[in-house]
């Protein structure tokens, strides 16, 4: 009897551990780009734009999750670079000094990025996905967004 005792606590363990592996949820636009900032450091050691479709669907809704793979395909047809030669997290291939959100709706991130000589805001549109936020879209300073780079 506690041999099966034992075994249902290790199975319930193990399957609570693989639905934890499952994608991320976010409830909070906050808590998104909080992590997503987190995971992919504004170092550039990762770049978030590089990554496998589980790992961009975590934080991207499939519109852009799908214009990202797509140049990522483009990209290693071309043997380099094919709409995106930047880090999208900061729009620049320069590493910022520092990086802060600034405010944060349901809808909306903006997030400054620091340099040296000036700064960068940038705005991260937030949709909702099923119950999950993900960015619809990241705009930046100069006017331009990501989904119109991608798009080209």
């Amino acid at each position: 009897m506690k041999l099966l005792i034992l075994e249902i606590l290790c199975l319930s363990l193990l399957s609570g551990c693989a639905s934890a592996k499952e994608a991320e949820c976010y409830n909070t636009s906050k808590a998104l780009i909080t992590d997503l900032y987190n995971k992919f450091p504004i170092n550039g050691d990762e770049v978030i734009e590089n990554k496998n479709i589980k790992t961009l669907s975590n934080f991207f809704d499939k519109n852009l999750t799908n214009l990202l793979i797509k140049d990522q395909e483009c990209s290693a047809r071309n043997n380099g670079v094919c709409n995106i030669d930047f880090n999208i997290l900061i729009h620049s291939q320069d590493t910022p000094n520092k990086y802060k959100i600034l405010q944060d709706t349901d809808n909306l991130v903006t997030v400054k990025v620091e340099y040296h000589q000036y700064s960068e805001f940038i705005n991260f549109v937030i949709n909702k996905e099923s119950s999950c936020k993900k960015i619809g879209n990241i705009k930046y300073d100069d006017g331009s967004d990501l989904i119109k780079m991608l798009r080209k």
